[in-house]
């Protein structure tokens, strides 16, 4: 490898690692506090109540956990998707891995603070979201690379 080459590759990988560790500093926030389900609901009440004034506490509540679900399938997807496009390019299982290590770290964190409890049906749910990601993302590469040699098929 030529000289040059090397102190550049060093430059990639110190870029990926600070991005992957930003990433995952960010994604902390978002599920340690700023995702508490009293500051989602009170974003989530209002607007449920804009739609359907006649709603139950009860069906609120539920119409809340099945959003926050929803969050927790989606956010795993997004961040394995943001990690294949950007610095874990052509590393899509690593990225799978980070993402469900996050989970289950997340959710073991979430013992240890107040108003939180972490839930093994929550690490599920956030690998299942991972995890279609991935396959998504196969499938995308695999159309593109048929779009690419059709002869291949």
């Amino acid at each position: 490898m030529p000289s040059r080459e090397k102190p550049r590759l060093m430059g990639n990988r110190f870029v990926s690692t600070a991005a992957i560790a930003v990433f995952l500093v960010i994604l902390a926030g978002f599920a340690g506090l700023l995702l508490n389900p009293l500051n989602t609901l009170a974003l989530i009440e209002p607007c449920i109540q804009w739609f359907q004034p006649s709603a139950s506490s009860a069906n609120i509540e539920r119409f809340h956990v099945m959003i926050r679900d929803f969050g927790h399938f989606l956010i795993p997807a997004a961040a394995f998707g943001i990690l294949v496009i950007g610095p874990l390019r052509n590393r899509p299982l690593f990225a799978f891995g980070l993402c469900v290590s996050f989970a289950v770290i997340d959710e073991s964190f979430q013992n240890f603070m107040p108003g939180r409890t972490g839930s093994i049906a929550d690490v599920a749910i956030d690998t299942s979201g991972a995890m279609f990601a991935y396959f998504a993302y196969l499938a995308i590469i695999k159309l593109l690379k048929l779009r690419k040699y059709p002869a291949h098929a």
